[in-house]
Protein backbone atom coordinates (compact mmCIF):
# COMPACT_ATOMS: atom_id res chain seq x y z
CA UNK A 1 0.00 0.00 0.00
CA UNK A 2 1.45 3.86 -0.50
CA UNK A 3 -0.94 5.68 1.81
CA UNK A 4 -0.39 10.04 2.34
CA UNK A 5 -1.48 12.15 4.34
CA UNK A 6 -2.23 16.47 3.53
CA UNK A 7 1.03 18.00 5.33
CA UNK A 8 -1.21 20.65 6.13
CA UNK A 9 -4.12 19.03 8.18
CA UNK A 10 -3.54 16.83 10.56
CA UNK A 11 -5.46 13.39 10.25
CA UNK A 12 -5.00 9.52 9.57
CA UNK A 13 -3.51 8.47 6.70
CA UNK A 14 -5.23 7.38 3.93
CA UNK A 15 -4.76 5.18 0.83
CA UNK A 16 -3.13 6.88 -2.25
CA UNK A 17 -2.78 3.55 -4.02
CA UNK A 18 -0.72 0.49 -4.31
CA UNK A 19 3.40 -0.14 -5.52
CA UNK A 20 3.53 -2.13 -8.70
CA UNK A 21 5.88 -4.64 -6.35
CA UNK A 22 6.37 -5.05 -2.57
CA UNK A 23 9.90 -4.18 -1.90
CA UNK A 24 11.13 -3.61 1.22
CA UNK A 25 14.46 -1.76 1.70
CA UNK A 26 13.67 0.28 -1.32
CA UNK A 27 15.41 3.51 -2.01
CA UNK A 28 13.31 6.89 -2.52
CA UNK A 29 14.02 10.43 -4.61
CA UNK A 30 10.82 12.78 -5.27
CA UNK A 31 10.22 15.76 -7.04
CA UNK A 32 7.20 18.60 -6.61
CA UNK A 33 5.41 15.90 -9.13
CA UNK A 34 6.71 12.57 -9.01
CA UNK A 35 7.86 10.47 -6.90
CA UNK A 36 10.53 7.66 -7.16
CA UNK A 37 11.21 4.12 -5.90
CA UNK A 38 13.79 2.28 -6.45
CA UNK A 39 15.35 -0.92 -5.59
CA UNK A 40 14.35 -3.40 -2.61
CA UNK A 41 14.44 -7.01 -1.37
CA UNK A 42 11.48 -8.65 -3.04
CA UNK A 43 11.68 -12.07 -0.91
CA UNK A 44 10.27 -14.58 -1.71
CA UNK A 45 11.13 -13.68 -5.15
CA UNK A 46 14.02 -15.35 -6.77
CA UNK A 47 16.47 -13.17 -6.94
CA UNK A 48 15.21 -12.10 -3.65
CA UNK A 49 16.52 -8.29 -4.50
CA UNK A 50 15.33 -6.25 -7.96
CA UNK A 51 16.87 -3.29 -9.65
CA UNK A 52 13.44 -1.56 -10.91
CA UNK A 53 11.91 1.53 -10.72
CA UNK A 54 8.87 2.69 -10.12
CA UNK A 55 7.01 5.87 -10.53
CA UNK A 56 3.68 7.43 -9.10
CA UNK A 57 2.62 11.14 -9.98
CA UNK A 58 2.11 12.90 -6.47
CA UNK A 59 -0.77 14.70 -7.52
CA UNK A 60 -2.95 12.23 -8.56
CA UNK A 61 -3.60 9.34 -6.34
CA UNK A 62 -3.04 5.85 -7.69
CA UNK A 63 -0.84 2.73 -8.40
CA UNK A 64 3.12 3.37 -9.29
CA UNK A 65 4.33 2.32 -13.01
CA UNK A 66 7.40 1.07 -14.08
CA UNK A 67 9.68 3.52 -14.43
CA UNK A 68 13.02 1.51 -15.49
CA UNK A 69 16.39 -0.18 -13.96
CA UNK A 70 18.81 1.12 -11.65
CA UNK A 71 22.21 -0.03 -12.17
CA UNK A 72 22.27 -2.74 -9.45
CA UNK A 73 20.13 -5.41 -7.99
CA UNK A 74 19.85 -4.69 -4.42
CA UNK A 75 18.41 -2.86 -1.65
CA UNK A 76 18.86 -1.30 1.44
CA UNK A 77 20.32 2.08 0.25
CA UNK A 78 18.85 5.39 0.15
CA UNK A 79 17.88 8.30 -2.65
CA UNK A 80 18.74 12.53 -2.50
CA UNK A 81 17.01 14.51 -5.05
CA UNK A 82 16.28 17.94 -6.12
CA UNK A 83 13.20 19.06 -9.08
CA UNK A 84 15.14 17.33 -11.78
CA UNK A 85 17.16 14.39 -10.53
CA UNK A 86 17.12 11.62 -8.34
CA UNK A 87 20.46 10.24 -6.97
CA UNK A 88 20.53 6.47 -5.08
CA UNK A 89 23.56 5.58 -3.20
CA UNK A 90 24.78 2.55 -1.07
CA UNK A 91 22.71 -0.33 -0.54
CA UNK A 92 23.21 -4.39 -0.78
CA UNK A 93 23.68 -5.35 -3.86
CA UNK A 94 22.89 -9.08 -4.59
CA UNK A 95 24.63 -9.33 -7.94
CA UNK A 96 27.97 -8.99 -6.41
CA UNK A 97 27.06 -10.30 -2.90
CA UNK A 98 28.98 -7.12 -1.14
CA UNK A 99 27.59 -3.74 -0.30
CA UNK A 100 27.03 -1.21 -2.82
CA UNK A 101 30.04 1.76 -3.67
CA UNK A 102 28.18 3.20 -6.53
CA UNK A 103 26.01 6.09 -6.88
CA UNK A 104 23.42 5.98 -9.87
CA UNK A 105 20.83 8.84 -11.12
CA UNK A 106 17.54 9.45 -13.24
CA UNK A 107 16.15 12.66 -14.42
CA UNK A 108 12.33 12.33 -12.75
CA UNK A 109 10.58 13.91 -15.76
CA UNK A 110 11.57 11.25 -18.15
CA UNK A 111 11.13 7.27 -17.76
CA UNK A 112 14.59 5.23 -18.28
CA UNK A 113 17.11 3.15 -16.97
CA UNK A 114 19.65 4.73 -14.12
CA UNK A 115 22.82 5.31 -15.41
CA UNK A 116 26.44 5.67 -13.41
CA UNK A 117 26.55 8.64 -11.34
CA UNK A 118 30.12 8.44 -9.22
CA UNK A 119 31.21 6.61 -6.01
CA UNK A 120 31.08 6.66 -2.50
CA UNK A 121 34.30 6.43 -0.49
CA UNK A 122 33.03 2.66 0.28
CA UNK A 123 30.69 -0.21 0.26
CA UNK A 124 27.87 0.18 2.57
CA UNK A 125 24.46 -0.62 3.46
CA UNK A 126 21.50 0.82 5.57
CA UNK A 127 22.60 4.66 4.92
CA UNK A 128 20.48 7.86 4.76
CA UNK A 129 20.27 10.11 1.66
CA UNK A 130 18.96 13.53 1.42
CA UNK A 131 19.15 16.25 -1.52
CA UNK A 132 18.94 19.74 -1.96
CA UNK A 133 18.75 21.64 -5.78
CA UNK A 134 22.77 21.49 -5.75
CA UNK A 135 23.68 18.57 -3.59
CA UNK A 136 22.92 14.96 -3.07
CA UNK A 137 24.00 14.17 0.81
CA UNK A 138 24.21 10.46 1.73
CA UNK A 139 25.70 9.38 5.03
CA UNK A 140 25.79 6.63 8.17
CA UNK A 141 25.54 3.05 6.63
CA UNK A 142 26.95 -0.44 7.84
CA UNK A 143 29.28 -2.96 6.74
CA UNK A 144 27.17 -5.43 6.45
CA UNK A 145 27.69 -8.73 7.61
CA UNK A 146 29.43 -7.23 10.21
CA UNK A 147 28.48 -4.83 13.16
CA UNK A 148 31.19 -1.47 11.93
CA UNK A 149 28.63 1.20 11.61
CA UNK A 150 29.71 4.30 9.81
CA UNK A 151 29.85 8.58 10.76
CA UNK A 152 30.83 9.62 8.05
CA UNK A 153 28.87 12.10 5.92
CA UNK A 154 29.67 12.89 1.96
CA UNK A 155 28.25 14.88 -0.41
CA UNK A 156 28.01 15.37 -4.43
CA UNK A 157 26.87 18.10 -7.15
CA UNK A 158 23.08 16.82 -8.37
CA UNK A 159 24.67 18.19 -11.66
CA UNK A 160 28.30 16.71 -12.37
CA UNK A 161 29.00 13.12 -11.17
CA UNK A 162 31.96 11.41 -9.41
CA UNK A 163 33.63 10.71 -6.07
CA UNK A 164 31.70 11.74 -3.28
CA UNK A 165 33.72 14.35 -1.34
CA UNK A 166 33.36 14.15 2.63
CA UNK A 167 31.09 16.76 4.49
CA UNK A 168 31.97 16.22 7.94
CA UNK A 169 30.81 13.20 10.59
CA UNK A 170 27.81 12.63 11.86
CA UNK A 171 27.91 12.83 16.38
CA UNK A 172 27.23 8.81 16.53
CA UNK A 173 27.89 5.36 14.23
CA UNK A 174 24.67 4.82 12.87
CA UNK A 175 22.76 2.81 10.46
CA UNK A 176 19.12 2.44 9.13
CA UNK A 177 18.96 5.98 10.15
CA UNK A 178 16.80 9.31 8.03
CA UNK A 179 18.00 12.26 5.87
CA UNK A 180 15.95 15.31 5.90
CA UNK A 181 17.11 18.88 4.29
CA UNK A 182 15.08 22.24 4.02
CA UNK A 183 14.53 21.35 0.22
CA UNK A 184 12.91 18.33 0.47
CA UNK A 185 10.63 17.06 -2.44
CA UNK A 186 13.00 19.21 -4.39
CA UNK A 187 11.47 22.40 -3.16
CA UNK A 188 13.38 24.92 -1.80
CA UNK A 189 16.33 25.17 -0.20
CA UNK A 190 20.04 26.01 -1.74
Amino acid sequence: NIDYVEIATTGTAKDFGDLMNTPGGAASGMSPTRGIIANGIVSPADPYYTSEITVLTIASKGNSVRFGENTWNGGYGDGGSNNTRALFAGGYDQGNARNQQKISVVTIASEGNAINFGDLHIGKGWNWGAGTQTRGFFGGGNAFPSQTHYNQIEYVSMYSGGQAIDFGDMVVRAYAAAGITNAHGGLGGY
